[in-house]
């Protein structure tokens, strides 16, 4: 049985589907164009299938369709962003002349812009959330352990290990 697709071409077709699914998300057009305009840059066209929230991976040259979720699809242009805002930098730093600095300065200041919405869409994903819980978690334990012993250093090895924990769960999670 063929599998029925439709190729997200517009913003606004990702919001209805967001907003079809009942997924809790509040991004608007322009957010979900952004999305869109980094997944296209690096080589995916998002589409609608019968398993949902599918991207294609434009230059493997085949049809072969993978699902993504909203969270991981945040996730994955807020690591590109990153990527592109260190690789930024660097041009920067070595920039020719003042309109070439200024050419590439402005091309930074796009990507900053980027990452400041990116990081308000990142917020509601749920990595956003575990990350936000544990730095709850570990200002609560801070206190406590403050308060019960008065040894910093102690205290600071406790966060150091909650870290640790959590990056841990973060490797297995991935590789399961």
């Amino acid at each position: 049985m063929e599998k029925e697709r439709q190729l997200i071409t517009e913003a606004k077709q990702l919001t209805d589907w967001l907003d079809e699914n009942d997924i809790l998300m509040n991004l608007s057009e322009s957010d979900v164009k952004l999305l869109m305009n980094y997944m296209e840059g690096h080589g995916y066209q998002l589409g609608l299938s019968t398993n949902g929230l599918v991207k294609f991976n434009l230059s493997s040259g085949t049809d072969q369709e993978e699902a993504i979720t909203i969270d991981d699809m945040i996730d994955s242009v807020c690591e590109w962003n990153y990527e592109m805002l260190q690789h930024a930098k660097e041009n920067l730093k070595n920039a020719v002349g003042m309109s070439e600095y200024l050419q590439r300065k402005e091309y930074y200041n796009g990507l900053r812009s980027d990452e400041k919405v990116l990081d308000r869409m990142f917020e509601q994903t749920r990595y956003g959330k575990e990350i936000y819980n544990l730095a709850e978690k570990l200002a609560e334990e801070t206190i406590q352990h403050l308060q019960e012993t008065g040894n910093l250093d102690k205290v600071a090895m406790v966060v150091y290990d909650a870290i640790k924990g959590y990056e841990m769960e973060q490797i297995k999670g991935k590789v399961r």
